[in-house]
């Protein structure tokens, strides 16, 4: 029997009922924030996710960078679905591998992409948990 890809894994997630609503409403809130802080730094935000992980409703990969990566373009799906303007919160960095990042320095500015890398770091070094 063949493997499930990982597009197969994705789909079945944005299948979840209510989600793409929920991580809107959620995006929304962080967007009129007035602290103006990062996706990834809201807890009730990485704590539906992790929820969603542990309940065994959506799959995310094990290792960390590629967690957050894969939260971030579930994130940006459900807010499509929902019709949610995410550019204001989550942009290409976001979910880009590490290699591929500094190619967004030109667009958004080398503070943003500095501070997607230095996250990335520190996460390697805390791990998922940190961010709940």
């Amino acid at each position: 029997m063949p493997e499930k890809k990982n597009s197969a894994f994705f789909v079945e997630a944005l299948e979840v009922p209510g989600m793409s609503e929920q991580v809107s409403i959620m995006l929304e809130r962080i967007e009129n924030s007035p602290d103006a802080h990062d996706w990834w730094t809201d807890k009730e935000l990485m704590r539906y996710f992790d929820t969603l992980y542990k309940a065994g409703v959506i799959t995310l990969p094990k290792d960390v960078i590629e967690r957050i990566r894969w939260v971030a373009l579930l994130a940006i799906a459900s807010a499509r679905e929902a019709g949610f303007s995410y550019g204001n919160v989550l942009i290409p960095p976001d979910y880009l591998p590490d290699d591929e990042i500094e190619r967004y320095e030109d667009i958004y500015g080398w503070d943003v992409v500095e501070r997607i890398v230095t996250f990335r770091k520190e996460l390697r070094k805390r791990g998922w948990d940190s961010l709940l």
